[in-house]
């Protein structure tokens, strides 16, 4: 199509530019008034215009008539007339009537997939200015910043992005926007962060929710700079207009990082009771900040229901904190499978020697016994083996068993840290045995 007074715009490389992965809004840079001078365009010769419009139709055949079979696409037809159009021009065509040859070559570069060539084309049609319409030099230097930006020419894509901010009357909030997502991949994360808080700034003071992306670079550029506290006012943007799980669930990380650990604690719960928890670091952090508000219960239930909805993988460490948090609420049923299960997979006896002092506390004499001789053939050995046998010693003397007591505390007294308790207890075992045996014997006779 031929627009204003015949200058052609490929609507085609407007569209390709907008992949490029950018906030695109093109010939809308400000609401504000236009106060530049007007620029007076040299006409366009007639038959210039002419050619043009054979271009046009190679590129964009015009609808058949009926009957009539649709014409197609003749790009190379196109190239070829606008070649032999730029060497007659050379001589005497003026820069408005030569932006319109290059904004074309630069379309049919683009449709080739030359992004080298479609970028030069393009810095020949803003090199006619001033003789070309404010509306297509603004529209090109865009066209270019992006093109570069997305060949990772970052230095001449900003190069471009400054030129055209520095023509339009004001830059939109796209623009800002565009301009921070060039200097992030130029690691100017000073300049990153600067124009996209103005953009952010710019939607939110016209009453309206910036887009998501913009709120995520604000958040990362802030999170690498250790601003904690304005990485959480992004998120809790993006909680409040684009609600995800890992939105709601990066939040208490923010508050974890700003030891604000009770706000942090109220999202993780509102999480876990929501169903936002998914990841196993989030389970057990909750499940930590719990243990550190006194409620051990709560802690373990969270790790319990985690390994139930299998986020939480069964390790020794992950059963072994759930048993000990269980063993604080006095939930020693639980306390002992979930330590029986983390000391399965120990190559050492501890935990199991560990969970024999729960037996005992519930009053399970042959629980604990089994665990003991568990714990003693563990290869790997104890860190404290006077406490087994003092805690086995106790079992065996309440069973009644006294040999298998002595034996035990016998044993104990070769660790320093029982040896005293033990020695008294073997007196007091001795002697025990000696009443039991000649009450027997009384009994017998």
């Amino acid at each position: 199509m031929l627009v204003a007074a015949g200058l052609v715009l490929p609507s085609a490389v407007e569209k390709a530019v907008s992949e490029l992965g950018y906030s695109v809004t093109l010939g809308s840079a400000a609401m504000a008034q236009d106060t530049r001078q007007p620029r007076k365009l040299p006409g366009l010769a007639l038959k210039f215009t002419e050619d043009m419009a054979k271009v046009e139709e190679f590129i964009n055949p015009p609808e058949p008539e009926d009957g009539k079979p649709a014409a197609k696409q003749d790009l190379p037809a196109a190239e070829k007339l606008l070649n032999s159009m730029e060497k007659k021009c050379k001589d005497k065509c003026n820069g408005y009537e030569m932006a319109n040859i290059y904004n074309f070559m630069a379309y049919l570069a683009y449709e080739r997939e030359d992004m080298k060539k479609t970028a030069f084309y393009y810095e020949k049609v803003v090199e006619q200015a001033p003789e070309i319409p404010w509306g297509l030099e603004e529209q090109t230097l865009l066209y270019l910043a992006k093109l570069y930006a997305g060949e990772e020419d970052y230095k001449k894509a900003i190069h471009y992005m400054d030129r055209y901010m520095n023509t339009v009357v004001s830059p939109n909030a796209d623009a800002f926007y565009t301009k921070s997502t060039i200097c992030y991949q130029m690691s100017d994360y000073d300049c990153s962060l600067k124009n996209v808080n103005t953009a952010v700034e710019m939607i939110e003071k016209a009453g309206f929710v910036a887009k998501e992306q913009w709120y995520n670079l604000q958040r990362g550029i802030n999170n690498e700079r250790e601003d904690y506290k304005q990485s959480l006012k992004s998120n809790i943007k993006l909680v409040k207009n684009y609600p995800k799980k890992s939105y709601w669930n990066d939040m208490a990380s923010f508050y974890s990082l700003l030891e604000d650990n009770d706000k942090a604690l109220a999202v993780m719960d509102a999480g876990f009771i929501g169903g936002t928890l998914t990841k196993e670091k989030q389970y057990l952090q909750l499940a930590q900040f719990l243990y550190q508000a006194d409620a051990p219960y709560n802690a373990a239930m969270v790790i319990h229901k985690g390994m139930k909805a299998n986020a939480i993988e069964q390790t020794e460490a992950n059963l072994e904190k759930a048993g000990r948090y269980f063993l604080l609420a006095k939930e020693y049923k639980m306390a002992i499978d979930y330590l029986t299960r983390a000391g399965d997979k120990s190559d050492k006896g501890d935990i199991y020697s560990d969970v024999v002092g729960i037996y005992l506390a519930v009053e399970d004499l042959k629980g604990a016994i089994a665990m003991g001789k568990k714990a003693l053939d563990k290869k790997g050995g104890l860190k404290k083996p006077g406490r087994l046998h003092y805690n086995m010693g106790s079992a065996y003397f309440e069973m009644k068993q006294f040999d298998a007591a002595l034996k035990s505390l016998q044993k104990a007294t070769e660790d320093r840290e029982t040896k005293k308790l033990a020695e008294q207890w073997i007196k007091y075992v001795e002697n025990e045995k000696d009443r039991y045996e000649r009450l027997a014997e009384f009994y017998d006779k």
